[in-house]
């Protein structure tokens, strides 16, 4: 019995020492981190009229500070799309696909999307 009280003591003083991050309720890395993810709801390549790109996040993630895509800076446009933040090139024709990197406080999240229309994210409806 003492032993596994002893076990069960240093897995405990394991969890506690590690510094879990279980204040994120969107479920992306946490601070000081860089998560690659899936968490929007869509990209749109041909936003704008054809005329740019917008990322649109998952309905009430956390917003982040700031985005780009393959290193241009991206505009917040608010939270236009049904409540949901939607971050947008309105004109570009030299962005399609590639990465967006988003920041919030010390974490950096990049999301993988493809040119040529839409890419669905895990809470789209795609």
């Amino acid at each position: 019995m003492k032993k596994n009280l002893s076990v069960l003591m240093v897995l405990v003083l394991g969890l506690v020492l590690s510094g879990c991050d279980n204040d994120s309720d969107d479920g992306i890395g946490g601070s000081g981190s860089t998560t690659t993810s899936q968490r929007f709801d869509h990209y749109n390549s041909d936003a704008w009229d054809g005329r740019g790109v917008a990322i649109v996040m998952c309905r009430g993630d956390r917003r982040t500070d700031s985005c780009s895509i393959n290193g241009t800076p991206m505009a917040l446009h608010g939270s236009q799309d049904h409540g949901r933040d939607v971050w947008s090139i309105p004109n570009t024709k030299t962005i399609s696909g590639g990465t967006i990197t988003c920041k919030r406080g010390g974490e950096t999240i990049n999301f993988k999307v493809n040119g040529g229309g839409m890419t669905w994210g895990s809470c789209g409806k795609g």
